[in-house]
């Protein structure tokens, strides 16, 4: 969700995973990465691309899975297992209107103020 007072323009997506670093979005690195999460059918999804704007007040879904209990608990668990692994890293960094740079990431809940 931006919560900013202006467009977050998205600078750079970057997925990390294996010690390889994937040119995919989000869903295209789960169906096209990922043999344990390709036969999952996600419930929806969003593409986050450099150059995107996310207007005020608007939410990206990367990837919504709800269609079965199943594949949620698939997808969660595999996702847990990267994560816990250590060889799975997400970030987005965003630019404000002002120029402030932003990482959102696997390393923290909430988004961290760059330099």
């Amino acid at each position: 969700m931006n919560h900013g007072v202006g467009p977050a323009i998205i600078e750079s997506p970057k997925i990390r995973f294996g010690g390889k670093e994937y040119d995919q979005d989000f869903y295209e690195f789960m169906t096209q990465s990922v043999p344990e999460l390709d036969s999952i059918e996600p419930l929806n999804w969003s593409s986050v691309y450099k150059g995107q704007a996310i207007p005020v007040n608007s939410k990206v879904v990367m990837i919504g899975i709800s269609n079965t209990r199943k594949e949620f608990e698939t997808f969660l668990n595999t996702i847990q297992e990267f994560q816990s692994s250590g060889d799975f890293y997400f970030e987005i960094i965003y630019t404000s209107i002002y120029g402030d740079r932003w990482k959102l990431s696997t390393d923290s809940e909430v988004p961290q103020q760059l330099d």
